[in-house]
């Protein structure tokens, strides 16, 4: 993968992350922390877990594009 194809798809996680994020009404961090303990039968659930992955997808990402200098083939 090309490193603008990689920006870019990272880019698009990061507004989904966002967009969610914005539709949950999280401001900072105190906003997150709420809202990963609530109830499993609150509705927002759902989007709270999507948040999740998605922020755990971008971090993955992140490090995948990185280059590791104990791998010279990554570099």
């Amino acid at each position: 993968m090309s490193a603008g194809g990689g920006a870019s798809r990272l880019g698009a996680l990061n507004d989904w992350r966002l967009a969610i994020g914005s539709r949950l009404d999280v401001v900072d961090e105190e906003d997150t922390d709420l809202l990963y303990r609530l109830p499993d039968e609150d509705p927002r659930q759902p989007m709270v877990m999507a948040h999740l992955w998605l922020g755990g997808l971008q971090e993955t990402f992140v490090e995948t594009l990185m280059p590791c200098p104990e791998d010279p083939a990554r570099s």
